[in-house]
């Protein structure tokens, strides 16, 4: 066992000492290591294959692959810990952190694969199983430079996070880091109940950077939210979820009952949002039923949501009533949405961007060449209140309805914008449809430049 003297105060009393654990050398099992581990110390890891399933046990320790002494990113594809061989069904996640865990339990360069989830409660009719690479209950951690590929998390019941599952009964008290990973061909299913997280499941305070989701999936019978991510819970919980910098490509939702529902590749719900810089690309909503937004939905966000600068292009949504391929806002307040390029999307209504009952403001965003199959090729906004300031909203195409923009039975302004060379059916440029009555209410247009619209208010 090599030792590194790390010196510092502790509490005014004496000296630490953190030790490097070798594995092969000192112990054969990662698992050996940690054990023999206090709080401080490195398990340093040599490339090979790994079958076991390895549990922090609580400890503040790095868990490393040779990535960590000298940053060769080959080593995280050579240092593998497959969990496929785990001896108990029930506990079969390839990684553990359950034990009041925070973000000073690292997990570094590593290639997880293989796992299979955990029970994670269920009733009669079947178990409800998560994080089938990594699982994370009641606790933190901070996961970066890994490959997250290959593992599952598939119940009857309500199942999750099929590389990573992150949650805690009061998920405002925790944290996870999740950055510089790849994090593919993970899959969340249900056979009876909602699959979420084909990639990643948190509800807790997450940090999101600089991390690849490509071709995760979730698909279930009535409900399959977040192929690539699902934050936020499924109770009104109030986080903060920062996730900029990432490439979400590939990625796949699909529900199998037609009133079954879907919300494609990344979905977050009530927490306080940052979605900053991402690039979402070729993702698919295949929803039976009601497939919102194949890239990007925020459900019931509060006022502190951005989002700003990403990049949305090729995602499509299918089934019978798809909305908003893009990016899909829901029952929100104050969201800001600017610096954004929504192009080349597809689905039955306003593949670009919708706004459904929210509020916020849309500005300085580019909409184009999106393709409605049905109604509104750019921009929709339904029952909301919005500020549309200085966008170019254009080369839109729809069936039906607005080409470019349409406002159905929402308040608010529309000032400084381009829409321009847009094709619809009934209104190629702008259309407001049922505009509320009242004085101070309907929507004004200023400086729009709507030259190839007809503005149609019924």
């Amino acid at each position: 066992m090599k030792t590194i003297t790390l010196f510092f105060v502790l509490m005014g009393v004496g000296l630490v000492t953190a030790h490097t654990i070798h594995v092969p050398s000192d112990y054969a099992t990662i698992q050996g290591a940690i054990d023999a581990a206090m709080d401080g110390d490195t398990v340093l890891v040599a490339e090979g294959t790994y079958v076991e399933n390895i549990n922090f046990s609580g400890k503040a320790i790095m868990v490393a692959s040779h990535y960590a002494v000298d940053q060769d990113t080959t080593h995280i594809a050579r240092t593998i810990i497959d969990g496929s061989q785990a001896s108990n069904e029930d506990r079969a996640s390839v990684v553990y952190f359950e034990s009041g865990e925070d973000t000073t339990s690292v997990l570094m360069g590593f290639t997880i694969t293989g796992g299979k989830g955990s029970k994670n409660g269920g009733t009669v009719f079947g178990k409800k199983i998560n994080g089938g690479g990594i699982f994370c209950k009641n606790s933190g951690a901070r996961i970066i430079y890994n490959i997250i590929r290959d593992n599952s998390a598939i119940g009857k019941q309500e199942s999750g996070g099929g590389g990573l599952y992150a949650s805690a009964a009061k998920p405002e008290g925790y944290f996870l880091i999740l950055e510089h990973n790849k994090i593919l061909r993970n899959q969340a299913e249900s056979a009876l109940n909602d699959a979420a997280g084909g990639g990643v499941w948190t509800d807790i305070n997450s940090r999101v950077l600089h991390n690849s989701f490509i071709e995760n999936s979730s698909t279930s019978e009535t409900g399959s939210y977040g192929a690539a991510l699902a934050g936020g819970g499924y109770a009104n919980e109030q986080c903060l979820f920062y996730f900029c910098h990432n490439k979400i490509e590939g990625n796949a939702c699909t529900t199998n009952r037609q009133d079954g529902i879907s919300f494609g590749a990344v979905i977050t719900m009530f927490d306080s949002n940052v979605f900053q810089d991402n690039v979402f690309l070729s993702n698919k909503n295949l929803g039976s039923s009601y497939a919102r937004a194949a890239a990007l939905t925020v459900f019931k966000a509060d006022s502190s949501t951005l989002i700003k600068n990403n990049h949305f292009k090729g995602n499509i949504s299918e089934g019978d009533s798809q909305w908003g391929a893009a990016l899909f806002v829901d029952q929100s307040s104050n969201v800001l949405t600017e610096d954004n390029v929504s192009e080349e999307n597809v689905c039955d209504f306003a593949p670009g961007l919708y706004y459904f009952f929210s509020n916020g403001v849309i500005r300085n965003n580019r909409i184009t060449r999106n393709e409605a199959l049905r109604h509104i090729g750019g921009l929709c906004t339904y029952k909301s209140d919005i500020l549309i300031d200085a966008n170019i909203i254009s080369e839109n195409q729809s069936n039906g309805g607005a080409g470019g923009v349409w406002l159905n039975d929402s308040k608010g302004i529309m000032q400084n914008n381009f829409v321009l060379f847009n094709t619809g059916k009934y209104a190629p440029g702008i259309g407001v449809f049922k505009a509320p009555p009242q004085a101070g209410s309907a929507l004004e247009m200023d400086y729009c430049d709507a030259a190839t619209a007809r503005e149609i208010v019924h």
